[in-house]
């Protein structure tokens, strides 16, 4: 039983997203992680990736299911499969909804959620 384990613990080099302070990556790896869902008004949401059940993007609507234990999270927005991408390697630690406002300011390739729906599963 002395084997070595050899994990790669790399970052995942599409999950980062410089310069776009409405997603939050995790700098390092780690055995137990979260992702928290900021709404404009403040309120947060945040739900252990071990909870994570299915996760379907949808790109003709740019539209992000993500179905946890016992919630469902829609997000809706722009630049949704880079997200998607980086959520299936748990890369991502937190995601704040970008109000209308400032969608303007926005370059064209940056991530964009613009809503947030959160459902109790039955």
């Amino acid at each position: 039983m002395n084997e070595k384990l050899n994990f790669n613990w790399e970052k995942p080099k599409d999950s980062e997203e410089p310069g776009n302070p409405d997603i939050k990556n995790y700098d390092a790896p780690a055995e137990v992680r979260h992702v928290t869902f900021i709404l404009p008004s403040g309120e947060s949401h945040t739900y252990y990736y071990f909870e994570l059940r299915k996760l379907v993007f949808e790109p003709q609507g740019q539209k992000l299911t993500l179905t946890f234990a016992n919630d469902t999270i829609t997000l809706q927005g722009r630049n949704l499969e880079a997200l998607c991408q980086a959520m299936r390697n748990y890369a991502v630690q937190e995601i704040r909804v970008t109000e209308e406002r400032y969608v303007a300011m926005k370059g064209d390739d940056e991530i964009i959620v613009l809503n947030v729906a959160i459902q109790l599963n039955p």
